[in-house]
């Protein structure tokens, strides 16, 4: 895979492809549908018993997974460039080879700082009016199998009357920006579609990778990507070490 004096490549971007890749497939649960929703049902006065019988914040999961995944893609894009100081071609290919996990990251993120708007949102109207805050005052669900849409929240809302309670105030959800946006709510992983989207990306790279590697002429071949390789190689291989989502 390395011819001999093959240059190497920035040790950064293997630890950032796997931190990056660790969020995106729900280490802390902050990119999963569950956890954004209990964050915008937290904000008015609801919350979530776990096993212990505790009732945790899920703001802070969110915030580092959107913090997670600022500065992953971040610290690949600046080993991208440290390559490309001395060889665009290959910073080029490199780039290909990861755009598809870089993709998933910013669309997972764009969608998550949607949603720490619309808690913003929440609490200004709150200010307002008093009982937005209080709209799920002493309503606590258990902390259920996220890969079940039954015990999302607003699943659990919709069931608790005849007409279902919606998981924000009528008077933002009639908005198109909050209408577009819990739409994309819906879009957002349970914790073995965040798994397998990741894994997705990681394996496309790895093919990509290898493919380009073993042509003598590309300009990936002047690199030792064995590291890389191998990192890449070690997630796909076993996708348990991809997060702790076991719940």
């Amino acid at each position: 895979m390395a011819a001999t004096g093959a240059k190497p490549i920035p040790q950064g971007l293997a630890a950032s492809v796997v931190a990056l890749s660790n969020v995106l497939a729900g280490k802390g649960h902050g990119v999963l549908r569950g956890t954004a929703e209990s964050v915008l049902f937290e904000v008015q006065g609801g919350g979530i018993v776990d096993s212990k019988g505790n009732v945790p914040e899920h703001l802070g999961s969110l915030l580092d997974a959107s913090a997670g995944i600022t500065n992953q893609s971040e610290a690949m894009a600046e080993a991208l460039r440290i390559v490309a100081r001395t060889d665009h071609q290959a910073a080029g290919e490199l780039s290909r080879a990861f755009r598809p996990l870089r993709e998933l990251g910013r669309r997972i993120n764009e969608i998550l700082i949607k949603v720490l708007r619309l808690r913003e949102d929440l609490q200004e109207a709150a200010r307002h009016d008093p009982t937005i805050a209080k709209r799920f005052e002493n309503v606590y669900f258990p902390s259920g199998e996220r890969s079940r849409s039954g015990s999302l929240v607003s699943a659990r809302l919709m069931n608790r009357s005849p007409s279902g309670l919606p998981l924000v105030p009528p008077a933002l959800a009639d908005h198109p920006r909050v209408q577009a946006l819990l739409g994309e709510i819906h879009q957002l992983p349970d914790p073995a579609g965040a798994r397998c989207d990741t894994r997705d990306c990681l394996m496309e790279a790895h093919v990509y990778l290898t493919e380009k590697a073993l042509r003598p002429e590309h300009p990936l071949a002047r690199y030792d990507l064995r590291r890389l390789l191998e990192r890449v190689g070690e997630l796909i291989a076993r996708p348990e070490q991809l997060s702790d989502s076991a719940e």
